[in-house]
């Protein structure tokens, strides 16, 4: 009996169509102008990541490289402001001499990998009576930037520091 109810139960359902090859409908009429027969797994859309990522590739290197050109400008300006402090801050103390503020100016550029730095200190000589010292450092960008500079349009960077000087003149 449940054979027969099986059967007729087959009967009622339609007839389950296959898709021939080159048909695009199951109807049998002739295949689509947009259907193209295609290797399983195949997306029709085959190309389309490759002419996107190189139309937007260029627009994401512009700004990746922009974000580096200024980082390391912004590097510069953060050095040059520190190798000023350092190079002030070694002439205020007693018994200092310019030189010392140029060598720690420089050892402060030296460390971040500054070329061409220059350090000046003001006054070119320090005494007992010298109130305040004042350092200046200038560092070209042109040869420190990692790319060429498109960006950052400025020749230089120069920041300057100026300090009381720490001692007394006990002479007085």
């Amino acid at each position: 009996m449940l054979a027969r109810e099986d059967a007729v139960k087959a009967a009622d359902r339609p007839a389950r169509r296959v898709r021939r090859r080159g048909q695009s409908h199951f109807c049998g009429r002739a295949p689509c102008a947009a259907w193209s027969p295609q290797k399983s797994g195949q997306s029709p859309r085959r190309g389309a990541a490759t002419v996107e990522f190189a139309l937007t590739a260029p627009i994401l290197f512009l700004f990746l490289f922009a974000a580096l050109e200024f980082s390391r400008y912004n590097m510069l300006l953060q050095t040059a402001n520190n190798a000023a402090f350092a190079a002030a801050r070694a002439c205020i103390v007693p018994g200092a001499a310019p030189s010392d503020g140029e060598t720690a100016g420089q050892h402060v550029l030296g460390a971040v990998g500054i070329a061409g730095g220059t350090v000046d200190i003001n006054p070119s000589t320090i005494t007992l009576n010298t109130p305040q010292v004042t350092a200046t450092v200038t560092i070209p960008v042109t040869r420190n930037l990692w790319i060429t500079p498109v960006f950052c349009t400025a020749t230089s960077v120069t920041k300057s520091c100026t300090l009381t000087c720490d001692w007394v003149d006990s002479a007085h």
